[in-house]
């Protein structure tokens, strides 16, 4: 799993991570390990971008909820897109896409981010 994380070109309170391969359980450590010090009181949330990701497993959903919490606890927010039809399906499965702010587009979820108050 490739992680690229950088300050987002709009919202100066947010993180934006790219991400490339499998999200499976050796991607969710990179992911984590990628991640999850640059969260701060600063920089409380995360636009994740899930177009690279061709596979997802249950390890991959537990980093996006345990970064989730890791937000919530700072009142930071943190939302997901461009996920391709076989990870949005898992995501629908497992009742994620509400509490991810699941979007289509890179847009949408940072305008999700600026409805739950990041700037």
């Amino acid at each position: 799993m490739r992680v690229v994380c950088g300050r987002d070109a709009e919202l100066k309170q947010c993180h934006r991570v790219g991400l490339e391969g499998n999200l499976d359980a050796l991607g969710a450590a990179a992911l984590w390990d990628g991640v999850s010090d640059r969260v701060g009181p600063e920089m409380p949330a995360l636009l994740i971008d899930m177009s690279g990701v061709r596979y997802m497993s249950s390890g991959g959903i537990g980093v996006l909820v345990r970064l989730l919490a890791r937000v919530q606890q700072i009142g930071g927010g943190l939302s997901v897109y461009a996920c391709s039809p076989r990870v949005r399906c898992v995501m629908g499965i497992v009742g994620l896409e509400g509490i991810l702010n699941v979007r289509e587009t890179e847009a949408d979820a940072r305008a999700r981010l600026t409805e739950l108050g990041i700037t």
